[in-house]
């Protein structure tokens, strides 16, 4: 389910103009020497009535360009390299000056007008100069980040036919800054992060709901490590688990209708399940273990969770309809944790920690039950979270001194920081798909 949040001073007026792409001019990658390249494009600076130096041209261009090396099928390319200047207009491109750096594809922005701004978004393919797709937009300045995520997304669906649901989310995590803890949202690239929460009390585990109306987070508001969901439309908190003990790691059922958690409230840490209308709760394990950290497949019909009951800590999956069958999954290391499942559940992302006493992020394939790594000797990574389409990975990690939020491929070849605020970023979640209508 989609919710629309809408915004009038950034409304967005967009004349879309898109060519048919034949199949010869469908993106693919070279693969050279085994190795996969992505599609070699270029991205001139944007310009604002033909200057490359406005703070807004400036801005569009590195959210492009930004936008354009999240997606994973481009190699942006280095703008030293360009022999043809951002000044000149789409139409008088000279193709043979873009094939010279070897770009495959061109992206052109030009910028106007003031409130609203016009921007004008034009792609090519470099070998026969043919116009892949063409969107104008009328924005306040603050609308054309969005903009510039449509455009994008539209590029890639115009090249390959798959769109791409991360442009289209947000992400919700805590900063924690001296003895305050702020529960914060922002757009899935790190940017317009706010505050929507502040306490001297510990705020943690946030996770978002199946239709990405809520946050559900723990809270020590009262003393008590309590369950609360936030409401972004209504910006109102509610207390949703107050048993004995700790209440935490919610995680929503794709249905809407339930949450897995964690409670302690017979004494011994276990996963249960919660009907959000009724609060009726189902006990799903039951042993001297500590059980915790429940995450729900795509279809409901199991939950990963962490569990000591082996002696250490190891990936486990129950099953919904047998919650008494219960399903070891990792059997390497002596400490995994935070388990997340894939949208299209064929893997498990967790943290691990390895002979060295780090923790870095695995990749559980549930078919061929293999696990690869996805960081190493880059720091303490953990907190693994999947985006929509499964395409990313969003986490915590400490390498740069400390904790900020990273995004990474499923391979861990392509890592970009998204966000480096004040204080310590840690335990990130991802938004379902969530429509924005400004």
């Amino acid at each position: 389910m989609a919710i629309h949040l809408k915004c009038a001073l950034t409304a967005i007026f967009i004349v879309v103009f898109l060519w048919a792409v034949p199949a010869a001019a469908q993106l693919k990658g070279e693969v050279r020497d085994g190795t996969l390249v992505a599609y070699a494009i270029a991205v001139p600076a944007a310009t604002f009535a033909g200057d490359a130096k406005n703070d807004l041209a400036r801005t569009i261009t590195e959210v492009l360009r930004r936008d354009l090396a999240f997606t994973g099928y481009f190699d942006v390319l280095d703008e030293k390299s360009f022999v043809e200047g951002p000044d000149v207009p789409a139409e008088k491109v000279n193709f043979k000056n873009w094939l010279q750096v070897g770009a495959k594809g061109l992206v052109k922005v030009a910028l106007s007008g003031t409130d609203p701004v016009e921007m004008d978004a034009q792609a090519f393919t470099v070998a026969d100069g043919k116009k892949l797709l063409h969107k104008k937009y009328k924005a306040a300045p603050a609308g054309l980040r969005t903009a510039t995520h449509s455009f994008v997304r539209d590029l890639v669906y115009a090249l390959t036919g798959e769109k791409l649901k991360f442009f289209s989310s947000r992400i919700a995590f805590v900063e924690k800054e001296g003895k305050t803890y702020k529960l914060m949202v922002a757009d899935f690239d790190g940017a317009n992060a706010k505050t929507i929460l502040a306490s001297d009390k510990i705020i943690t585990l946030p996770s978002w709901s199946a239709d990405g109306a809520r946050i559900f987070y723990t809270a020590y508001t009262s003393g008590e490590p309590y369950l609360y969901a936030y409401d972004l439309k209504a910006q109102k908190a509610t207390l949703i688990s107050d048993h004995p003990g700790l209440n935490t790691s919610a995680s929503a059922s794709p249905d809407g209708k339930s949450i897995a958690l964690r409670l302690s409230k017979d004494g011994n840490a276990e996963i249960y399940l919660m009907n959000l209308t009724t609060k009726a709760l189902t006990r799903l394990t039951s042993n001297l273990a500590i059980d915790t950290a429940p995450s729900f497949s795509p279809d409901g019909k199991a939950i990963a969770f962490v569990s000591n009951r082996s002696g250490d800590p190891h990936i486990y999956r129950l099953f919904i309809d047998d919650p008494g069958r219960v399903e070891r999954l990792t059997d390497q290391g002596r400490y995994n944790q935070d388990p997340d499942y894939s949208p299209d559940g064929r893997h498990i992302v967790f943290t691990g920690r390895d002979e060295f006493f780090m923790f870095d992020l695995f990749l559980f394939d549930l078919q061929s039950r293999t696990i690869s790594r996805i960081t190493q000797k880059q720091g303490k990574n953990e907190n693994p979270r999947f985006s929509p389409d499964g395409k990313l990975i969003l986490f915590s990690s400490d390498r740069t001194g400390k904790h900020t939020l990273w995004v990474t491929n499923l391979p861990g070849d392509r890592q970009m920081q998204i966000y480096n605020g004040t204080g310590e970023a840690i335990t990130p979640a991802w938004s379902p798909e969530i429509t924005l209508t400004y």
